[in-house]
């Protein structure tokens, strides 16, 4: 069964892989991960500037949805109950 849970870790570990080691080759990159880049360039920051954590907004867009906003789950609704 999966949950929030485990989400948020697969998720984490994506964040650590596409911004610390995934090779990327867009303009500039040369094969290198963006937080490699980002040193190269002179940023002097930490490695958890690269690992801001997963967020699952599933309750947040449902509460904003009820308090008036637009029905941001109507796909979801079963059209036949």
């Amino acid at each position: 069964m999966y949950t929030e849970e485990g989400l948020r870790k697969k998720a984490a570990g994506w964040v650590y892989y596409y911004n610390l080691e995934r090779p990327h080759y867009g303009e500039g990159m040369d094969g290198r991960p963006p937080f490699q880049v980002l040193r190269e360039l002179g940023y002097d920051l930490p490695q958890e500037f690269a690992l801001f954590p997963p967020l699952v907004l599933d309750r947040v867009s449902a509460d904003w949805a009820l308090r008036g906003g637009n029905d941001l789950l109507a796909h979801y609704t079963n059209l036949d109950e």
